[in-house]
């Protein structure tokens, strides 16, 4: 499915800029609400290296008044902006008949306005974002228990589904153990506080999946490059990318498929020419910053990539 998108994006790239075969659902659970899909929308969806919760920001013109006055919503505590019953919404993004899940978050604030003709709703939401400040815990181990064991039980009291380890967190809590360990309070921070003892970190990803990573390090150092993980001109990648200290900043036609963290390969002249004596450098990146744009009713259709040299973490310092 993966590569019929990137197929559709090419064509799209072809047809410069028009609104070529784009694709857009947005859907909400606990409310009465039907997916919409035929209205104008347009999204902003960010995930950056470091920070636990995906944030996205969703505009819909001219909901019916019944599933506008379902969402208006107010953020009465800001220490707790989960009072009450609320919302989960879903968007899904893409190319033609196909969609790829971009965010599924909590909507802790909506409201709508009237600009000229229009009605427009305005959602903010938070990826897993209630979930995590209603998880409160009380843990006591009185015995020499893993490292791994705790991480697991903190970080299940959050969201209670499956949790990942890049090979790079496995490898820090190997053979790890904590002697008469004991904690209370809201579960995410706690998780924090405990991975930080290991240097890593963890994120709630945009299906609400939890990802304990080590910051700085690729999802994967093996992975192969493939037409899926490349960026250049022939596939959509717009404009000359940005050499930066750390790496390399760059727009592409919406990729809503990737991921923090994830490794990719950039191929531009722009790099080739900047790089031309530091090849170890060039082209490998894995992705700290990621933001996804777009609008259906304008030009807007992009993914913007903050990217870190994957060779800085191979041991090629200078």
């Amino acid at each position: 499915m993966i590569q019929v998108l990137l197929n559709l994006a090419i064509q799209y790239s072809c047809n410069t800029m028009k609104q070529f075969n784009r694709n857009i659902e947005v859907s909400f659970e606990g409310a009465d609400i039907n997916p919409v899909t035929k209205l104008r929308i347009a999204f902003d969806v960010s995930k950056q290296d470091g920070v636990q919760f995906n944030v996205g920001t969703i505009r819909i013109y001219n909901l019916n008044p019944s599933s506008r006055g379902t969402l208006a919503r107010i953020i009465h505590n800001q220490d707790d902006p989960c009072i009450g019953e609320y919302i989960k919404c879903t968007l899904r993004v893409g190319y033609g008949d196909q969609l790829i899940h971009l965010i599924t978050g909590d909507v802790l604030f909506a409201s709508n306005q009237r600009l000229g003709p229009d009605w427009i709703t305005d959602i903010e939401l938070y990826t897993g974002r209630c979930a995590a400040i209603k998880s409160r815990l009380q843990l006591s181990y009185g015995k020499k228990t893993s490292a791994k064991k705790i991480a697991n039980d903190l970080l299940a009291t959050i969201l209670g589904v499956d949790i990942q380890y890049i090979e790079e967190a496995e490898k820090a809590l190997q053979n790890k153990f904590a002697l008469s360990y004991s904690m209370s309070g809201i579960a995410y921070n706690e998780a924090a506080v405990f991975l930080s003892r290991y240097d890593l970190k963890f994120t709630i990803e945009e299906d609400g999946s939890l990802l304990v990573y080590k910051k700085g390090e690729p999802r994967d150092l093996t992975s192969s490059q493939t037409e899926l993980n490349t960026f250049k001109p022939e596939n959509g990648l717009l404009g000359s990318p940005k050499v930066t200290r750390l790496g390399v900043e760059f727009q592409s036609l919406l990729r809503p498929q990737i991921k923090i963290l994830q490794r990719v390969h950039v191929e531009s002249k722009s790099i080739s020419e900047t790089l031309q004596n530091q090849d170890k450098y060039s082209r490998e990146y894995f992705v700290t910053g990621l933001k996804h744009t777009g609008d259906t009713h304008s030009d807007e259709w992009f993914t913007e990539i903050t990217g870190s040299y994957v060779a800085l973490n191979k041991g090629f310092l200078p």
